[in-house]
């Protein structure tokens, strides 16, 4: 499918989910990342699991998991898009890719920073 039809209003739901599946897989395929955020994702939640967690915990860790994968594949999103407009040399690119970075890595800290305050009481239970 060319692009042109991509951006027609009677696009179906099948379609617009089969373009969304698109970007989550060249999002795995391309970016070593993702992989890893998905890895850590998968072990976090079987963690919330045989920890017990509660529901309101539960809803947090998955809050700030798929922010995390959300913001990871917006700065993949950014990424390409610079690199389709320019392939020299440019400052504001840099900061671009910077910003889309650091996004990445302030939501990072947000779910270790979340996790940690969830999880070490629950395992701490279990050694005490």
């Amino acid at each position: 499918m060319i692009l042109k039809d991509r951006n027609k209003k009677d696009v179906n739901f099948l379609k617009s989910l089969t373009f969304a599946l698109n970007g989550i897989r060249y999002c795995f395929n391309m970016e070593k990342h993702y992989k890893f955020h998905i890895f850590a994702f998968l072990i976090v939640i079987i963690l919330s699991f045989l920890l017990k967690l509660t529901t309101i915990e539960f809803i947090f860790i998955l809050f700030v998991s798929f922010l995390v994968i959300i913001t990871e594949m917006l700065n993949t999103c950014v990424e390409v898009i610079v690199d389709m407009i320019t392939k020299d040399y440019n400052v504001l690119a840099m900061y671009a890719k910077d910003l889309g970075a650091g996004a990445v890595l302030v939501s990072t800290i947000l779910a270790i920073i979340v996790g940690l305050i969830i999880f070490i009481p629950k395992i701490m239970r279990i050694f005490i």
